[in-house]
């Protein structure tokens, strides 16, 4: 499967059940010493579980293969569509998350600490695109964020794709163009289209920084498409986009020039669809042995044990009549 950086406007949310998951992130936060502090910022999967035996709508939420916590029930009638089809689609939806481990007022509660975790999740409606990227189309990664300019001129096109909440994402499309300055000049130019309709283009200075990017994918028979994001009225609509330039790219990007996702269509998910993904805790595989029991305890399971002896020869209500209150035991 291949990885999916969710990007947007958003907010965070705690992690639900990293308190049966410390060891765990323990190891992912590599504490040393747990009387210390510790923090730091990953990039994290999220992974449906549909053979989980507690909730088959689970959405575990991962260090790479580490399970450290869920998305919590009250987000899932809202999150589960969205990862199920992703992971249905062949890609892993990836988010931020702040990971933390705060030490514990005394070392024997709770394995000398306290574990934490921060989820960044976008708005739903920031997930998807408004539209389909083009075919044959290679997705910039994400970087700065940037401008589209003369976007004005194209109102009559971008009206068609203002949502109702008056912001959405959506693909555009970056070509290579040139103009001729009054001078005789020649200057390149990267036009923006959308859906094949010319939208604007990039300031000169901005263009350039993405030109060497365009020419190696025109030179491998690709286009170019980055994430943009439109906001506007019935009045007007402005467009911005976020993406590496040239000298941001990364070797992976530049030898596979990986496609824009291509998504099932939203139409819902069988959960035998999706991949067996469930993983125990640490504390699931290794239980915690039983505590030595008191005297006090030993004479009271052995009078447990009498009731049930003579339960079985009076019947329970003759039982409970022998012993009185330490019937109770078996409600």
């Amino acid at each position: 499967m291949q990885p999916f950086h969710l990007r947007g406007r958003g907010s965070y949310i705690e992690v639900a059940g990293t308190r049966y998951r410390r060891h765990e992130m323990k190891e992912v936060l590599s504490v040393t010493d747990p009387s210390e502090s510790y923090r730091e910022s990953a990039s994290v999967f999220l992974v449906p579980e549909p053979d989980n035996p507690h909730d088959a709508h689970a959405i575990s939420v991962r260090v790479g293969s580490t399970c450290i916590g869920y998305i919590p029930a009250d987000e899932l009638e809202t999150w589960w569509p969205i990862v199920a089809r992703f992971v249905a689609s062949g890609y892993i939806p990836q988010v931020d998350c702040n990971l933390r481990w705060s030490p514990a007022y005394l070392d024997h509660i709770d394995e000398g600490g306290f574990a934490g975790a921060d989820l960044y999740l976008p708005e739903p409606e920031q997930v998807f695109a408004l539209n389909d990227a083009p075919a044959e189309s290679s997705l910039l990664p994400d970087g700065g964020s940037a401008q589209v300019v003369k976007e004005e001129d194209h109102f009559d096109v971008l009206f068609n794709y203002v949502p109702r909440s008056g912001e959405g994402r959506l693909y555009l499309e970056f070509r290579l163009g040139a103009r001729t300055l009054k001078n005789g000049q020649e200057r390149t130019i990267v036009y923006v289209y959308l859906d094949g309709e010319h939208v604007g283009e990039l300031s000169s200075v901005t263009g350039q920084k993405f030109e060497a990017a365009l020419r190696h994918a025109e030179d491998m028979g690709k286009r170019v498409v980055v994430w943009g994001t439109i906001k506007g009225s019935a009045l007007s609509a402005s467009l911005t986009f976020k993406a590496a330039k040239s000298d941001e790219l990364p070797d992976e990007w530049v030898r596979d020039l990986p496609s824009a996702p291509i998504l099932i269509p939203d139409s819902g998910v069988r959960l035998e669809a999706l991949p067996r993904a469930y993983k125990p805790s640490w504390l699931d595989l290794h239980p915690a042995p039983p505590k030595p029991q008191s005297p006090a305890a030993k004479s009271a399971a052995k009078s447990g044990g009498c009731a049930v002896l003579i339960g079985a020869g009076l019947g329970l209500a003759g039982a409970a009549a022998a012993l009185g209150s330490s019937i109770i035991h078996f409600a």
